[in-house]
């Protein structure tokens, strides 16, 4: 059983997601008990991903429930966790949480993983894909994944009040993930109002997580906060993609012919 042995040399903190001023989410954030260590090297030195990603999801269950949260509380979780039912069925025991996939391992895109990504769908869990625009890889993962949720990565929005080419990339892979994945886009790591305002020029419902909000924080802070008043963060999501209609149906046409010969090309 995976009760055994889990690791327990952490605490967790929450930091909010924000809608309008009001805290739609919040990202569940492990720290290592011993403080001389980083949160990375500590993840890294495990070496039971499962069980830390088991462990992680049972303190975030029993903070939801001690505090009565409720807003969606976002997990990050070892790709490799995914093709467990033991954590399935943990996950299961908590609907309102948000799974997301970290990329401190490969994805790991089998047929077990994407079975168990729709048990989750089913059942009303999302599944976000972190650290999007780190690497090319995201953009690949992201196509194949559809997500409900996709993080930008705080190195997308650090500098775009400095930088109008940082802006402009910016604007750029958002429309992209727009039109080909999901509009449910998080802005990590904005840390002034300049960001802010930059980002509300080309984003219609824009979510926000950051030092310019909130530090993370003990959930006995943040439900101090009362300020849980804002949408569902699913009602924020529009899970259509904009595809350009007449391309769309040349592109159909020609996979649809092609290997039957009824169309060459020529």
């Amino acid at each position: 059983m995976y009760n055994s042995s889990l690791p327990t040399d952490f605490r967790l903190v929450y930091q909010p997601k924000l809608h309008h001023e009001a805290i739609i989410g919040v990202e569940a954030l492990l720290r290592p008990m011993d403080e001389s260590i980083t949160t990375l090297d500590y993840i890294s030195s495990v070496q039971d991903k499962f069980k830390l990603d088991i462990s992680v999801i049972d303190k975030v269950i029993k903070d939801v429930n001690h505090y009565n949260l409720k807003v969606p509380v976002s997990v990050n979780v070892h790709p490799s966790s995914m093709c467990k039912a033991e954590f399935i069925s943990k996950v299961l025991e908590c609907k309102d949480l948000i799974i997301e996939l970290i990329e401190y391992e490969d994805l790991l895109f089998c047929e077990c993983f994407y079975e168990n990504v729709a048990i989750l769908r089913k059942s009303g869990v999302m599944i976000s894909l972190d650290d999007f625009g780190v690497d090319f890889a995201t953009m690949d993962n992201a196509l194949l994944l559809h997500p409900d949720q996709i993080k930008f990565d705080i190195s997308l929005i650090k500098g775009i009040e400095k930088s109008y080419i940082k802006y402009r990339y910016l604007c750029f892979l958002y429309s992209k993930v727009v039109s080909l994945c999901t509009n449910g886009i998080i802005f990590e790591g904005v840390e002034n109002i300049e960001q802010k305002h930059l980002i509300e020029l080309f984003c219609e419902k824009p979510i926000f997580q950051g030092f310019y909000y909130y530090k993370p924080m003990k959930m006995s802070e943040l439900i101090k906060l009362n300020l849980f008043d804002g949408p569902r963060v699913e009602t924020l999501i529009d899970d259509s993609h904009h595809y350009d209609k007449f391309e769309y149906d040349v592109y159909s046409f020609v996979t649809n012919n092609s290997e039957d010969g009824s169309y060459s090309g020529n």
